[in-house]
């Protein structure tokens, strides 16, 4: 909540239409010093549809000096479509696939996107390292790929689609 990195895309997605959307992080430095916002900001991108997107850049605090490999319990939730706990600001979407790499996919954009047709990750020559696939739990959600399950948090049957891209 008070250290933080932001970069938000607008007018990136369609409303009522499937979008592929990925974050890639090139696995450096962040921290807390404020004449290195710059670079912080930099290792990070947003990608839509296959497409680099360039996002309005924004922080709280200095930066951020978590760890983002998750390793320490209390930097183990990952918010997607939640802004954090105090705001309680949500986005209104539907996640078909969701995975993590433990490496920099920045070179294989195009290959993870597959002009927007669904497909195995867990496949992919650069898999992933956790890869799921939401269907029919709304309380815990298989890691296809590795061991870390996900938890669902505030989800009803209702929240479950069965529409694809």
């Amino acid at each position: 909540v008070n250290n933080r990195i932001v970069s938000v895309v607008t007018n990136a997605i369609v409303a009522n239409a499937w979008h592929h959307v990925m974050v890639t992080f090139d696995g450096g430095t962040t921290g807390v010093d404020s004449a290195s916002l710059s670079d912080y900001h930099s290792r990070f991108s947003i990608v839509v549809d296959g497409v680099v997107k360039t996002g309005s850049l924004s922080h709280a605090g200095n930066g951020y000096d978590g760890a983002i490999s998750g390793a320490n319990a209390s930097n183990n939730l990952y918010r997607i479509g939640r802004h954090n706990n105090i705001f309680n600001e949500y986005a209104d979407i539907v996640i078909n696939q969701l995975a993590f790499w433990d490496t920099d996919e920045t070179a294989n954009i195009a290959t993870i996107y597959n002009s927007g047709v669904p497909q195995d990750l867990s496949l992919l020559s650069s898999a992933p390292a956790h890869y799921y696939e939401f269907g029919s739990s709304v309380s815990t959600v298989t890691d296809i790929a590795g061991s870390a399950d996900l938890t669902g948090y505030n989800f009803v049957a209702g929240d479950l689609v069965t529409d694809t891209p």
